[in-house]
């Protein structure tokens, strides 16, 4: 270390500034975590575990400075191998100055202004101290900045450039066998894959897909993570899970609206091994096909269990649409009122025949149900419980249909 040229009383509040926020180094370590989860989408690829000890690493040796007087210092090892992981999963050069910038303006704020005023007796104490100790955590994280970009450069050269990590994870979804691990994350246990995407529509661009991607990925409770971008807006991702884990569709999709990501992302159930990569993978691709068909507004999250069903009754399209008219007779006619119709027969049909249930999901009266379900009934010629299970399919493929 380098040490400073400080006055008495400089030095009295740096050091008292320093050992108090090292006793509250806990409390700043969530608090930095969650201040920077909510600004920097692309922090969320940092694995947690590698990532707290950064931080930790990183605060514990700029506060020893502080408490001591020291200038200079050099990097923590475990700033580093964050780094290292960090540029295998996915991290950008951009993403690293946002995570160091914003970093440093929140340990400001928040933490070390408040300590000095604590320890200074007087303005003029607090003015002069405040302008050293600023400078000494602007300099400390601008050098830790400078020798993790170069980590993550030096990795980049090992793993490759944005085509080649597309390149490397096509080349296993088509066949290849890439041993234990692809880019750094582990191909053995359970994997949820997933598609993150933007139409034109929506007014996303290829950053904001790929800031999306890395929050789906992170808030998926994995022990691992892999997100690469695809193509201009398309992202494609992995997330390492326990086998019990399950995936709540309503909070990532509320996760995307808190932050306004206009973006839709598919997810394919969870399965094992390097198998279980790539058919994780082909499900988010089905249910990724099924939405782009669909008018669904961004942003909007969708697992392969909700649409298993129909895509095995869509696998030959034609032959689907002409089962569901043969069943429907002139029940499948056009115009609204049919439509209408064919909804309500479908609500009731999954609401195991219950006009209550019906009722309330469509906001109607009980009477407007079951005066609709004895028009339907008198159009096929036949009670709907005689044939619940045929009309229920031939209804979902058109309603899927009307809806592309």
């Amino acid at each position: 270390m380098e040490y400073l040229d400080l006055s008495p009383d400089e030095r009295a509040a740096l050091a008292g500034a320093g050992r108090a926020l090292l006793k509250r180094k806990s409390d700043m370590l969530e608090g930095l975590h969650s201040a920077l989860e909510r600004a920097v989408p692309g922090y969320l690829l940092v694995p947690e575990r590698a990532e707290m000890e950064s931080m930790e690493a990183n605060l514990a040796l700029l506060f020893t400075m502080l408490e001591h007087g020291a200038w200079k210092a050099g990097t923590p090892a475990d700033a580093l191998e964050a780094a290292r992981l960090a540029a295998r999963l996915g991290l950008t050069q951009v993403d690293l100055a946002r995570i160091y910038h914003y970093g440093q303006d929140v340990l400001w704020n928040d933490f070390l202004a408040p300590a000095l005023a604590v320890e200074c007796s007087d303005a003029d104490m607090l003015s002069r101290s405040s302008r050293v100790a600023f400078r000494v955590l602007s300099e400390f994280l601008t050098r830790v900045e400078r020798d993790v970009s170069e980590q993550m450069r030096r990795e980049l050269v090992t793993v490759g450039s944005p085509a080649e990590r597309i390149d490397a994870v096509k080349s296993v979804l088509t066949g290849s066998d890439p041993g234990a691990d692809l880019l750094g994350y582990p191909l053995l246990g359970r994997h949820l894959a997933f598609i993150c995407w933007a139409t034109p529509g929506d007014g996303a661009d290829h950053a904001t897909v790929l800031d999306a991607a890395t929050a789906v990925a992170r808030v998926l409770p994995a022990r691992a993570r892999l997100v690469v971008q695809a193509s201009a807006r398309t992202a494609y991702g992995w997330a390492n899970v326990r086998p019990s884990e399950k995936v709540n569709t309503a909070h990532v999709e509320s996760l995307l609206r808190e932050r306004a990501m206009g973006v839709h992302v598919a997810i394919g159930t969870g399965t094992t091994g390097v198998n279980g990569f790539r058919a994780g993978h082909e499900e988010a691709r089905i249910v990724f096909e099924h939405v782009s068909r669909g008018l669904r507004p961004a942003p909007s999250v969708t697992d392969y269990d909700r649409i298993a069903l129909l895509s095995l009754l869509l696998a030959d399209r034609d032959q689907a649409v002409t089962f569901a008219r043969r069943q429907l007779g002139d029940l499948a006619g056009e115009g609204i009122e049919l439509r209408q119709l064919r909804d309500t027969v479908r609500i009731y049909l999954g609401a195991h025949l219950s006009p209550l249930r019906t009722a309330q999901a469509l906001h109607l009266h009980r009477n407007t149900v079951n005066n609709r379900i004895k028009r339907a009934e008198a159009m096929l010629g036949y009670p709907l419980a005689d044939s619940r299970f045929e009309l229920q399919a031939a209804l979902t493929v058109l309603h899927s249909l009307e809806k592309v």
